[in-house]
């Protein structure tokens, strides 16, 4: 190839070769048939005319001979390490000449400048594989594989298979995910799409039953390739395909890769590129569907919600939407196992996502919740849906085991107007479900009917849709702190609790005990403990308080809901590294009454997180129903004592009994003893002679901001511990 003398100066080269040359001998160069450089260039350009007249070809890497005009011709080959040919030196004179003398003369020259010439080509090649590897990494790297919350994931999705276009020298991209009903495609501006629907649309189950049967990509250069599949006729492409997986590892579709016949054959860096691609594109489809329903999940549904209700153009255009919960089937659970139960919510959701119409939105936001968002319905098109989704539900057959069971929902419903949030119509929606299942279930409730019920429950109401829009704002839910004194060692390094607060936009706090409950029954306290982890880590590691005071250690609260599937302490160890933050500094704690709802989900969760280092608390230990046993069965590090005990020690000699209680068997344990509600100096200096390790409460310490808090330590002169 012609760039490959690039850099080279083939004139200098050709003087010094004419020179070594007899009288009469000249030289030229030549690659790809044409002329590059010669010391005697018009003749040289007739004899390369007549060569190429008689067929001779002048890339071929066989020296070769010829007779031209009287002149005798030489070509000697230029070749690289592949014994691919470079381009040739075509050596002529008179007819006759004393070849042997020529070669002795120039041999030695022209294996110089072959060599020259390899190189050049190798460093142009490993250059061009060098930017390929650059623009590839850039393409993985720069892919977005968690959308923002304002962005919708088909914009993610869409960015990587164009990307696929842009950087794979590719004439076409297609992803394909039938069960999530994604299908986009992306092609260079020169592509015609037909090309492509003619000869692989017709097929696509074709390949996506290929790809779930194999589970390797498929990979076509050629028209024999092809034999297998019904587009065999075509073979105007080049092929590549690679599965998309969800997060059980279920193939759910294709990311494909189309190129011309003509064009560049499909190699291996492009298979590993494409399946890196893919992955990216499994991680979003994750973030966004479901993947026991494949229904949306709840942010995802929440975005199309406040898209729709957008599009009202007037006061008098209505969306309606219906909040299904399945009655019974903690029941289920308990009987038949979790298997039973996820195969009544998949049946259920299928049968709610073919009820609605194309245009209408199915999605699972919750354990066994599901919305159904109908489009320009009014309240009673969409009461008339409810009833029919009552009857084909509950007409369908069920089996557990060898039983026949008839599955049931609860629906309610409301009427959405133009300027509605979406956190405000799940909200209604919600809370009218509450109320028909208390009608006894298997019934329908529209928020609007409800009105006197609603209205006993609009506290409710309020504090759930501030719930929702906290976990969605970036300043409405605060960390305070408030500090677990060492009664023994005044020197110790901090330790503290994490709490929160909720302010609405107003600046007006509003009290835990009124949301938190709320949160509770709404499902919706794993969300807010993955905010309170996520922040506190991010916060204890963002004022380096840690450099100072290593042995610092932040305590923060888990709720018993916490402890399912969907753990955050599933995804501790990322937020942990991202921080910098050691897993012994991070304590959790627990209430006695969540742990011992779920003892096998509390002693399986809380083994895993103390194997990353993290520290576990027994918290309000005592208030319930409580059994030293459970001391013994959870691996914990502290416990801490329920401050009903602690506040009447002063006056109630079997309070002051049972903290003593208490502190000697967690001792005989191993662990630490907390004391809460320690309001005065009193009882901590009776706490100090019980022994109990730390104490806790307003008479040592109130909560404050989390960030003043750190910041008041690390303002400190403090030397840190070495």
């Amino acid at each position: 190839m012609s760039e490959a003398f690039l850099g080279i100066d083939t004139g200098r080269q050709l003087l010094v070769v004419q020179q070594a040359s007899p009288e009469g001998w000249h030289v030229a160069l030549c690659a790809d048939g044409e002329l590059l450089d010669s010391t005697e260039e018009t003749t040289a350009a007739v004899v390369l005319a007549d060569l190429q007249a008689q067929g001779l070809d002048l890339q071929d890497s066989a020296p070769q001979e010829a007779v031209v005009a009287d002149l005798w011709v030489q070509i000697l080959p230029m070749v690289d390490h592949l014994k691919h040919c470079l381009g040739a030196f075509v050596l002529y004179g008179p007819h006759g000449s004393d070849l042997e003398e020529v070669f002795a003369r120039i041999h030695l020259l022209v294996e110089s400048l072959q060599s020259e010439v390899t190189l050049s080509v190798e460093l142009a090649g490993m250059a061009d594989e060098l930017n390929r590897r650059h623009e590839e990494l850039n393409l993985i790297y720069n892919t977005n594989e968690q959308p923002d919350d304002e962005d919708d994931e088909e914009e993610a999705l869409r960015g990587i298979v164009a990307n696929v276009v842009d950087y794979m020298e590719s004439d076409s991209s297609v992803l394909s995910v039938p069960s999530r009903d994604i299908w986009l495609m992306e092609s260079s501006h020169d592509f015609k799409e037909a090309d492509y629907l003619e000869a692989f649309e017709e097929a696509e189950r074709e390949v996506l039953a290929y790809l779930k049967r194999t589970r390797q990509p498929l990979v076509i250069n050629n028209a024999e390739e092809l034999q297998e599949f019904s587009f065999a006729e075509s073979g105007r492409i080049r092929l590549l395909v690679v599965p998309v997986s969800d997060d059980r590892e279920e193939i759910i579709g294709g990311l494909a890769l189309i190129r011309r016949a003509e064009g560049q054959r499909i190699a291996n860096s492009d298979k590993n590129l494409l399946i890196a691609l893919s992955r990216r594109i499994s991680k979003v489809i994750q973030v966004s569907y479901d993947p026991l329903t494949g229904l949306p999940r709840r942010m995802k549904f929440e975005r199309s919600l406040e898209r729709a209700v957008a599009g009202l153009k007037n006061s008098r255009e209505r969306h309606s939407l219906l909040h299904i919960n399945i009655d019974g089937l903690s029941n289920l659970n308990e009987q038949f196992g979790i298997r039973t139960g996820d195969a009544a919510i998949s049946l259920v959701a299928k049968l709610v996502a073919q009820s609605g119409r194309k245009a209408d939105i199915c999605a699972r936001v919750g354990g066994d919740e599901l919305s159904l968002l109908l489009l320009n319905c009014g309240s009673k098109v969409a009461l008339a849906k409810a009833e029919e989704l009552h009857k084909v539900v509950a007409e369908q057959p069920f089996l557990t085991g060898r039983t026949r069971q008839s599955l049931r929902i609860s629906i309610g419903a409301v009427s959405i107007s133009q300027g509605t949030s979406a956190a405000e119509a799940m909200t209604k929606a919600s809370v009218a479900c509450g109320i028909a299942k208390e009608r006894g279930g298997n019934v329908t409730q529209m928020y609007e009917a409800a009105y006197e019920q609603v209205e006993a429950k609009r506290e409710e109401v309020k504090y759930l849709t501030l719930v929702h829009q906290a976990l969605e704002s970036q300043n409405m839910f605060r960390l305070y702190a408030q500090p677990i004194v060492p009664l023994h060692d005044p020197d110790a390094d901090p330790h503290f609790e994490v709490l929160l607060r909720l302010f609405t936009e107003d600046g007006e706090m509003v009290s835990p005990v009124d949301f938190i409950p709320v949160a509770e029954k709404h499902s919706l306290m794993p969300a807010i403990d993955r905010y309170v982890v996520r922040n506190a880590i991010a916060m204890l590691g963002a004022t380096g308080i840690l450099e100072r005071f290593p042995d610092t250690v932040c305590s923060v609260n888990l709720s018993g809901q916490s402890f399912g599937t969907d753990s955050v302490l599933e995804d501790l160890q990322p937020l942990l590294n991202q921080a910098g933050v050691p897993a012994r500094n991070i304590c959790f704690e627990v209430t006695e009454t969540a742990a011992i709802s779920d003892l096998g989900g509390a002693q399986y969760h809380i083994e895993n997180t103390r194997k990353l280092g993290c520290q576990f608390a027994l918290d309000d230990f005592g208030a319930g129903l409580s059994s030293f046993t459970y001391l013994r069965v959870l691996p914990l590090d502290y416990v801490k004592i329920d401050g009903s005990f602690v506040k009447d020690m002063l006056t109630d000699d079997i309070a002051r009994t049972m903290i003593a209680s208490i502190h000697n068997v967690g001792h005989a344990m191993g662990l630490e003893t907390v004391a809460e509600y320690v309001e005065n100096d009193d009882i901590a200096e009776q706490l100090k002679l019980l022994g109990i390790d730390y104490g806790q409460g307003f008479g040592l310490g109130k909560p404050e901001p989390m960030d003043g808090y750190l910041k008041r330590y690390t303002s400190r002169e403090h030397r840190a511990h070495g």
